[in-house]
């Protein structure tokens, strides 16, 4: 055959073949290629219940939080407990937390598994009710820790299996009324391969009982704390703890990191920036990166904490202590609130552990009140667990006396409410986080709710104690949370200390210290902290808390102030809306011609030594006669050549003797040697004081003439043709300085004189021209006085005299007891004013 009769034929019979092969059964057809399906994306989410020290927030690495509720929290004698409850309900709303975990393990070995099941849904039911958004499980349910039960057996797999399903029939009921479920996944030995088979096997199990509910399983970063286990709470190698994450990673739909904190003796705490703690954190973080597109950070709708738009006013109170602060912060952006003790409105003995409110005193208060007054309670709520309705009876009788006689001017109490999370830091810094909170629920904020009826205004407290802020603003947010959410429509004024509150002395060894415990609290902090606060509230009341002995020079270069500026002039729209349209109207626009009649003013030149039973007081300087104007360099002292000018109050006084005092209360304080000090209008006024035990050696230069001994006196101008009206204020505690014995510290002050002396022809010795003598009443109280000085009369019956130049005066009259020794005799004066009468 020809080469080309070959081809042919060859050409031929593949034609054959492919008509035979086409007309078979078998079609032949191209590839199928399956349409790709774009695959459901995983979410996976870890959630964060370490209890290791100095934990920081870790959300911004992407891992949640979780509310875990141990069952000491939620149960009473092992049953539940709807008190405790309803306050663990409180805290999570409070806090925003979308994931709730309850831990009631005791009922695994105590109650049927329907029982569980009921008295579990009594607890989710009630957490859906107030926190709908929440999802709640408990730990442990719906199987026990398969890794753990096998530990030590030596059953075949299969009865193994039986067994451990058998073991936990109990726990499977409360499934059923679980939003999520938590098993318990911890890990007993080093035998990571075992544990994930035990993970594959207890994951099917679950979805086989429940299907088509969320697990998210508990892993723990040590070994499981059994104390016959060789390798009891030693930490997991990093290379075994990723596998861990891995194997969650695949069978699961989260997991939750817990640790109880402990080091591997199973006794010490161990930090979060210990080597351990961080080998395992940085290999959770290289996990989370490894799948970062799927990992979901679980976090309730409203949990973003922006503080929600511009407010369109806000208030800024002050009550600053710092030395020689300016009676007008308006500059600021800063209005005067009267913040008063307690004790300045209180009987002076206790009841039952409580300093009964003093109906005269809170009427007084009422009476001369013109600015908000704000009372920082230290005794009236002692007894809100023990007697609540009658702590609630006292506060309303605060408030409904105040208002019968002050309808105008706002009446509220320091913490009310609530009290200060953040201080609890300092004050119980033994205590874990969830303890703390749970305390402060339990004691301070639910039993006082009430007292919120009887305010005009709410008075939270957000201490500041250190520099971290970010520990600050959660706690800042549970407080103002708080407020919010049980509030009778009341404004809220965060109430802001100036100096940090922390420890100072001798501290625990187990305290962290603070350096900068009661200095000014630094210009970034201050004004990161108003700046959050600002969209948060009301408005603030910034309170001084400078301490007595170590007082604190006002500047305008002090950090605090620059940041305050800062605040007012980012925000002076809206701030400017809250004040006053004049300065002028702070104060009553009267004649008078007294200087600083109510002493709110800084007294220049003073002295701030020597200190009055412990308390560094402003002390007006001493002289020795009225027209004198060079100050007497010993009490007080004064170093050097001081001048005194007119219309300046001072002590007058001859005798260079300890035993004369005049001072200058102030409200906004607390004196640390007993005593409480008073104001009639504003946060200050003036005591003449007589100290006890002075023999007659000491007085002997006015032996004849105690009246003229010793006082407070201004010099000025007045107009020898017109009347004069004096008026002025007296208060006569009956008790003086220290309270704890009460016969050494009565008040016996009797009487004082007060009077005009002309300067013509006065020498030292000079003590009056014309003077009344007041027989004081014993009733405490601020009691009203008014005096004419009818100087035509005056000049006529003392020719000669002029009033040009003159001096208005008040003594106290010392008392001597039967030895020739001073007793104590005490006044406060405030509110002196002199004006032209017809």
């Amino acid at each position: 055959m020809k080469t080309s009769d070959i081809k042919r034929f060859t050409m031929l019979l593949f034609t054959i073949m492919l008509f035979i092969t086409a007309c078979s059964d078998d079609n032949i057809r191209p590839p199928y290629l399956e349409e790709e399906v774009e695959p459901t994306p995983k979410e996976f989410v870890i959630y964060d219940a370490m209890s290791y020290k100095d934990k920081p927030d870790l959300t911004s690495d992407m891992i949640s939080k979780i509310r875990l509720i141990y069952e000491g929290f939620l149960l009473t004698d092992g049953e539940l407990d709807m008190k405790k409850i309803t306050t663990q309900i409180s805290l999570t709303k409070m806090s925003n937390y979308q994931a709730v975990s309850t831990d009631i393990e005791a009922w695994y070995s105590t109650k049927k598994g329907e029982d569980i099941k009921d008295g579990l849904k009594i607890v989710f039911d009630a957490f859906k009710k107030e926190i709908p958004h929440c999802t709640v499980g408990n730990y442990g349910v719906p199987v026990s820790d398969l890794n753990v039960f096998r530990f030590n057996r030596t059953e075949s797999e299969e009865k193994l299996i039986e067994l451990w399903k058998q073991h936990s029939e109990k726990r499977c009921p409360a499934a059923e009324v679980s939003d999520v479920l938590y098993p318990s996944l911890y890990i007993m030995t080093p035998d990571v391969d075992q544990w994930l088979k035990d993970l594959k096997t207890t994951v099917e199990y679950i979805k086989e009982r429940f299907p088509g509910k969320k697990i998210v399983g508990y892993i723990w970063p040590q070994y499981y704390n059994l104390k016959s286990n060789p390798d009891y709470m030693k930490f997991i190698p990093a290379e075994k703890w990723d596998k861990i994450l891995e194997g969650c990673y695949q069978y699961l739909d989260g997991a939750i990191i817990w640790s109880n904190g402990k080091d591997e003796d199973g006794q010490t705490d161990v930090a979060w920036n210990d080597p351990k703690v961080q080998a395992m954190y940085n290999t959770t973080k290289t996990f989370i990166e490894r799948h970062k597109a799927n990992i979901k950070l679980d976090k309730s709708e409203s949990s973003d904490d922006d503080g929600g738009s511009e407010p369109t006013e806000f208030y800024v109170y002050g009550a600053l202590n710092f030395q020689n602060t300016p009676a007008s912060l308006l500059n600021y952006g800063i209005q005067p609130i009267s913040v008063v003790s307690e004790a300045n409105v209180s009987e002076a003995e206790k009841q039952n552990g409580i300093y009964p409110p003093a109906i005269d005193r809170i009427q007084n208060l009422a009476t001369n009140a013109t600015h908000p007054v704000c009372i920082s309670i230290s005794t009236w709520h002692v007894d809100r667990s023990t007697n609540n309705s009658a702590m609630m009876s006292r506060f309303q009788t605060v408030h409904d006396t105040f208002k019968d006689v002050n309808s105008k001017v706002t009446i509220g109490y320091r913490g009310v409410g609530p009290t200060s999370l953040t201080s609890l830091r300092v004050t119980s810094y033994t205590q874990s986080d969830f303890q703390r909170n749970d305390s402060w629920q339990r004691y301070a904020v639910e039993p006082m709710r009430g007292i919120r009826e009887y305010a005009d205004v709410l008075y939270p407290e957000v201490t500041i104690i250190n520099d971290d802020l970010e520990t600050w603003k959660q706690d800042c947010s549970t407080v103002l949370r708080e407020a919010k959410w049980n509030n009778p429509n009341k404004k809220i004024f965060a109430c802001i200390m100036t100096n940090y509150f922390n420890k100072t002395g001798n501290i625990p060894e187990d305290y962290e210290p603070f350096a900068d415990a009661y200095k000014p609290i630094k210009e970034a902090t201050w004004l990161n902290a108003l700046e959050y606060l600002y969209r948060r509230c009301d408005g603030i009341v910034i309170i001084g808390n400078c301490q007595k002995d170590d007082p604190i020079e006002y500047s305008e270069n002090l950090g605090i102030m620059k940041a305050t500026k800062t605040f007012y002039e980012n925000h002076k729209n809206i701030i400017d809306k809250t004040l006053p349209e004049e300065e002028e109207e702070e104060k009553p626009v009267t004649n008078n011609l007294i200087t600083n009649g109510g002493f709110e003013d800084k007294i220049e030149p003073s002295s701030m030594a020597p200190v009055v039973h412990g308390n560094s007081l402003v002390r007006p300087l001493r002289l020795s006669g009225f027209f004198e104007t060079t100050a007497q360099k010993t009490f007080p002292t004064v170093d050097g050549a001081v001048t005194v000018p007119d219309n300046v109050w001072f002590h007058r006084c001859n005798n260079n003797s300890w035993y004369w005092f005049t001072y200058i209360d102030d409200t906004s304080t607390a004196y640390t040697g007993g005593g409480t000090p008073i104001s009639h209008s504003g946060n200050k006024s003036v005591v003449i004081y007589t100290a006890a035990y002075a023999d007659a050696t000491k007085y002997s230069s006015h032996a004849k003439n105690l009246e003229h001994l010793q006082g407070v006196a201004q010099r000025l101008s007045l107009d020898n043709s017109k009347k004069y009206k004096l008026q002025f204020f007296c208060y006569r505690p009956n008790l003086v300085w220290g309270t704890t014995n009460v016969a050494v510290n009565i008040n016996h002050a009797e009487k004082i004189v007060v009077g005009i002396v002309s300067s013509t022809g006065a020498n030292v010795n000079t003590d009056y021209t014309y003077e009344k003598v007041i027989t004081l009443e014993k009733t405490e109280g601020w009691k009203e006085y008014n005096i004419t000085f009818d100087l035509p009369d005056i000049i006529q019956k003392n020719p000669g005299k002029s009033f040009e130049k003159c001096a208005i005066f008040f003594n106290i009259v010392p008392e001597i007891d039967s030895a020739q020794k001073t007793l104590k005799t005490l006044v406060n004066l405030d509110d002196i004013t002199l004006t032209e009468t017809k």
